[in-house]
């Protein structure tokens, strides 16, 4: 199962502390976003992230950048800026749950903020599409409407009240 963003879809990008609890940080609702990502190895080889020794389970394809702007134009600006930078800016299919994200924002006096290192879980809807229109087996993803972001270093554990949430999409997880 992967996670996308379907054309037309507002996003609210929810901020929260390492336990759970809401951030100071307001929350920011928009229909301009991007998700990329890159298999799960190119992340844990980038080095100098906080990853639990249990990250070699879960999905192939981890979340690397969410994209965030306020306009379509202003998000072509970012994701070129992000290319610059160096950010992988692949779109496969990508994990609903991941650490070392980086979580892009083109602000609206044109300033551009990234946090890297952030851990994610994206909700939304199941979507299912059918054999006849991926000409194999039935295929599942998210439809994402809502994406939590926790701050580097965050662990997902049983004590952490998206823990089971976060490994329910990643079931192979270890908590």
């Amino acid at each position: 199962m992967g996670a996308r963003i379907d054309k037309g879809t507002t996003v609210t990008i929810d901020f929260r502390e390492k336990d759970g609890s809401a951030s100071d940080k307001p929350s920011i609702v928009t229909e301009h976003i991007e998700l990329f990502g890159t298999d799960r190895c190119n992340v844990l080889t980038k080095g100098g992230l906080d990853i639990p020794a249990y990250s070699d389970l879960g999905s192939q394809d981890w979340l690397t950048v969410v994209a965030i702007a306020d306009s379509t134009e202003n998000l072509l600006h970012l994701r070129t800026y992000l290319g610059e930078q160096e950010y992988c800016l692949e779109q496969p299919q990508t994990s609903a749950s991941s650490y070392g994200v980086a979580i892009a924002e083109y602000k609206a006096d044109g300033t551009i903020e990234v946090s890297d290192g952030c851990v994610t879980l994206a909700t939304g809807n199941d979507v299912i599409i059918p054999p006849e229109v991926t000409g194999g087996p039935a295929a599942l993803y998210v439809n994402v409407n809502h994406i939590y972001v926790f701050p580097p270093g965050t662990r997902m554990s049983a004590d952490n009240p998206f823990g089971l949430p976060w490994a329910a999409v990643a079931p192979t997880a270890c908590l």
